[in-house]
């Protein structure tokens, strides 16, 4: 009797250990902010996200950015947003690590005051004129991601979260308001080439995010 009550209590312990240790990652929504966007080498934008579990393993994500400054172009004003839904699947039930497919889309419109093409054909303008304008860029993608995440506080409600993938790209530019107005300014940053306005590249894309999870 004393070696079966033994056995009794060291498995009820063990089950309450096990189950407070799955606990731990029960979490169904969490919020999370990345503070390495605003250090964009291109276009610095504040991004914050959410995270919804609706399995054990599986879940939805978001992130949305705003666009607020631009190193490119000469922009003396920049103004966008990205907005990138996902679907993740956790590797271990611990959501230690994890593989995530998103669907990217980024709009932003540089303020530039320059040259631009006027009554262009195939990227040749007829003539060109001294103004300010908006150009636009537009880049539609999807990628494939793989990450890890750790604990930053006790209660492992905070957690720190790095990411790195590849993926693909669509970007397409254009003078706002003038279909027939072209470009070809500072192509430092660009891969598009002299008088293309839209290309195909690949991404790889990295960074890391801080969570906070909850029930």
């Amino acid at each position: 009797m004393r070696i079966f009550l033994a056995l009794l209590i060291i498995s009820i312990s063990a089950t309450a250990i096990a189950q407070e240790k799955t606990n731990q990652f029960n979490y169904r929504y969490a919020i999370r902010f990345n503070p390495l966007a605003v250090l964009d080498l291109l276009d610095h934008n504040f991004s914050v996200g959410g995270e919804y579990i609706f399995r054990p393993r599986w879940s939805v994500t978001t992130d949305l950015s705003y666009i607020f400054a631009s190193a490119i172009y000469g922009s003396s004003k920049t103004s966008g947003f990205i907005i990138k839904p996902a679907i993740r699947y956790y590797v271990t039930v611990e959501r230690r690590f994890y593989i995530e497919m998103d669907v990217f889309y980024k709009q932003v419109g540089y303020s530039i005051t320059d040259w631009v093409g006027k009554d262009c054909v195939n990227g040749v303008p007829a003539f060109e004129e001294y103004k300010q304008f908006i150009y636009r860029k537009q880049v539609g993608g999807i990628d494939f991601k793989g990450g890890i995440t750790t604990n930053l506080s006790r209660d492992q409600k905070l957690r720190l979260e790095g990411y790195f993938g590849f993926g693909i790209r669509t970007r397409s530019f254009a003078v706002k308001d003038d279909p027939r107005a072209c470009y070809n300014g500072n192509l430092l940053f660009d891969v598009r080439g002299q008088n293309s306005s839209h290309y195909v590249t690949g991404s790889v894309p990295c960074g890391l995010r801080l969570v906070y999870c909850f029930l």
